[in-house]
């Protein structure tokens, strides 16, 4: 099942170049994701591909795994998130045909989250905003002005309770839908306005704070700066997040007063009592067997109590051996989810 599969990755971030690598040529199709946060290349090869500075390759079984790894939300900075899972199915799942061992992946990746990390998953990037929020979050009822109405934007969405809730999308029926859904939720309370895209300015003009769940760009966001900056002078700069990337790759936004990008997420996120790492262990080695499993071909039927075979029977004792430190049993319920910007 996993002959010649090979997987190509290159992390995006700080060192990021700016140019991502191009697709080699093979014997069949490609299947490419591509974040904010990382490019992945998956192909079919029998021939060797030239190494590429800062692109990680893998083949075999270890591609297996790494792709279990990113489905996990191992890979992620946030790890043990669940929405990269969400990003790769939409992405790849129309593509089963070409490549029938992903409903393995996408049925494995379910089992390993069931059974590892069922309290470490959820959407945590709404909690993290939350806490980056407090300083503008009282009195209730301030103007808060969510942009974008994608995955990222639905998972962030549900924990801006507080505010008067604006959301500016391009498109106008999906920012209509997210508002709807928040309201379905109990989010009735205080009101939500669809900001209609021509009246953009006037929502620009009175946030008390903004949220960016959209990618940067350039041309765009001199224009979104502009408007902040046509605010009547006794108003203060709102606060601004913008989940679109680093600090490194905000452009213009890193002159703007009140200004975090990821960058200040992730440190909010180190800087608390972490997920369960004894969870991410298991969830790791859990992928490593998968993996090792799926190598001995694709007919491969794997029961509930999978981990429970003999090939489990050395890494149980092993974990039933050791002890947790203080940091692997302190718990915080935070929930995660990667970056979906469309």
């Amino acid at each position: 099942m996993l002959r010649g599969l090979t997987v190509l990755h290159q992390r995006k971030g700080s060192g990021f170049p700016g140019a991502l690598p191009s697709v080699p040529k093979s014997s069949g199709p490609t299947l490419i994701l591509d974040t904010c946060q990382r490019w992945i290349c998956v192909l079919r090869t029998q021939e060797p591909i030239a190494s590429t500075p800062g692109v990680d390759q893998f083949s075999g079984e270890d591609a297996y795994r790494f792709l279990l790894r990113v489905t996990t939300g191992l890979e992620s900075r946030l790890q043990g998130e669940t929405n990269i899972f969400g990003q790769v199915k939409q992405a790849w799942a129309p593509h089963g045909t070409h490549f029938p061992w992903l409903q393995r992946l996408f049925e494995d990746t379910k089992e390993i989250r069931a059974q590892h990390l069922a309290d470490v998953g959820g959407p945590s990037y709404g909690r993290l905003v939350r806490r980056l929020l407090h300083p503008v979050s009282a009195p209730q009822g301030r103007h808060l002005l969510l942009v974008g109405a994608g995955e990222l934007a639905q998972a962030v969405a549900p924990w801006l309770t507080g505010f008067h809730l604006h959301v500016l999308n391009r498109d106008a029926t999906r920012a209509a839908t997210l508002a709807q859904s928040l309201r379905q939720h109990g989010h009735h309370h205080l009101p939500i306005t669809v900001v209609d895209p021509s009246d953009a300015d006037a929502a620009w003009q009175k946030a008390h704070a903004v949220v960016l769940c959209i990618p940067f760009d350039a041309d765009q966001d001199r224009r979104r700066i502009a408007r902040l900056q046509q605010r009547s002078g006794d108003a203060p700069h709102p606060l601004v997040i913008h989940l679109g990337g680093a600090h490194s790759q905000a452009g213009p936004w890193s002159q703007v007063p009140g200004f975090h990008s990821l960058d200040d997420v992730f440190l909010l996120h180190q800087q608390e009592s972490g997920a369960r790492r004894s969870q991410l262990r298991r969830a790791d080695h859990a992928c490593q067997e998968r993996a090792r499993l799926r190598a001995l071909g694709p007919s491969l039927s794997i029961s509930h109590g999978w981990e429970d075979l003999a090939s489990f029977a050395a890494w149980e004792t092993e974990i039933a051996d050791g002890h947790d430190t203080e940091s692997e049993t302190q718990y915080t319920d935070f929930v995660t989810t990667d970056l979906a910007l469309t």
